[in-house]
C-alpha cells in the first residue's frame, strides 16, 4: 500500500509540474478574467449538450480558446488536439497550438504546427509570416528565405502587384536581412 502511495504521489507531482509549465499569468485585468471565466463555464455547458458534431466542434474550439485566453495552456491543448483529431488541417487549432508552444518555449512543437499550417494554406500570408518569424527566432535564416521564395513563386501572378502582397514580401525580406546581419555579428559557439 505504501509503495502505491509513493507512486501515486510521484505521478501527481509530475502531472502538476507539467500543468504548471503550461499555465501563464497573462496579466489580464480582473474584470476581463471574470468575463472569460463566465464564457468558459457557458461554453463547457454548451459542449456537454451540443446536439450535432458541428456544434461540438464549435464549442470545443471555444473552450480551448477561453482556456488559452486565461493562460491555462495545459487545459487548452487537449481541446485543440481534439479538433485536429477530427480535422488534421483545422486552421485555428494549428495556429493556436503553435502560439501556445512558442509562448512556453517549446519551439520544435511550435515549428511542427506552423510548418503544417504554412504547407497546408499556401495562398495565405499569415501562416507563412508566422512560420518565417519563428524560423528567424530560431536563427534559421536560409530556411526562412526558402519559405518566402516558395510562397512568392506559388502566389497567383495576377495578385503579385497587390500592395498588401508587396508590403508583406518587403517586410519578410527585411526581417530575413536583419536576422542574417545579426547572425553575422554574433560569434559562433561550438
Amino acid at each position: 500500500m505504501r509503495k502505491y502511495f509513493i507512486v501515486a504521489t510521484a505521478f501527481l507531482l509530475i502531472a502538476l509540474t507539467a500543468c504548471g509549465k503550461y499555465t501563464v499569468d497573462n496579466g489580464m485585468p480582473e474584470k476581463l478574467r471574470q468575463e472569460h471565466e463566465t464564457l468558459l463555464a457557458d461554453m463547457l455547458e454548451k459542449l456537454k449538450t451540443a446536439p450535432t458534431e458541428e456544434e461540438k466542434n464549435k464549442y470545443t474550439f471555444e473552450v480551448g480558446f477561453q482556456y488559452q485566453a486565461l493562460g491555462r495552456y495545459g487545459k487548452a491543448i487537449p481541446y485543440y488536439k481534439d479538433l485536429l483529431a477530427k480535422d488534421k488541417l483545422h486552421y485555428t487549432a494549428l495556429n493556436n497550438l503553435a502560439s501556445i508552444y512558442e509562448e512556453v518555449g517549446e519551439f520544435e512543437k511550435a515549428e511542427f504546427y506552423l510548418d503544417t499550417l504554412a504547407k497546408s494554406y499556401t495562398a495565405q500570408s499569415e501562416p507563412t509570416r508566422d512560420y518565417i518569424r519563428l524560423l528567424l527566432k530560431l536563427g534559421k535564416v536560409d530556411e526562412s528565405r526558402v519559405w518566402l521564395e516558395a510562397f512568392i513563386s506559388g502566389y497567383p501572378a495576377e495578385s503579385k502587384g497587390d500592395p498588401a502582397f508587396l508590403k508583406f514580401v518587403s517586410e519578410m525580406y527585411q526581417a530575413i536581412f536583419e536576422q542574417d546581419q545579426k547572425n553575422k555579428k554574433e560569434p559562433k559557439t561550438a
